[in-house]
This record gives structure tokens, sequence and C-alpha cells, in this order.
């Protein structure tokens, strides 16, 4: 479970570019099934699927915030040359 969550969290950081609806969806989407898998994890003993359901929920909002947060700035214009 540690490899995957490492795993999924490097792909992350080095997925990031300039577009920021992209970051959202991509940082949503990871979010989510890194949120379903712990909460499945964690809650194994009374059945999966409510944890698996909150946890979803709370690392979707969570990897789409951080997403768009982790957006890079478009380079600058270039300057003409005096």
């Amino acid at each position: 479970m540690r490899i995957l969550i490492i795993s999924v969290s490097m792909l992350a950081l080095a997925s990031c570019t300039s577009n920021p609806g992209l970051n959202m969806m991509e940082g949503g989407v990871g979010g989510a099934g890194i949120g379903a898998a712990i909460g499945c994890a964690a809650t194994a003993a009374i059945g999966c699927l409510p944890g698996a359901a909150v946890g979803a929920a709370i690392g979707g909002g969570v990897g789409a915030t951080g997403g768009v947060m982790s957006t890079t700035p478009p380079p600058p214009p270039p300057y003409p040359y005096p």
C-alpha cells in the first residue's frame, strides 16, 4: 500500500502542467482513488463501501484543490532586445 501511495504521489508531482483544468482533473481522480483505497482499508472490518465512499469524496476534493494550486504559471513573454 505504501508503494502505491508513493508512486501515485510521484506521478502527480511529475505531471503538473500550466493547464489548471487538467491539473484539477488529475488531482481529483488521483485523490479519489487514494482516498477510496485508504477508506476501504480503514473500515474493512465493518464493510468497505462506507469508508471507500467517504475517502473518495474527501480525497477527490483535496486532490482537485491541490491540483489547481500546483499549476505552474505560464512563461513570461519574450522581451525584444534593445
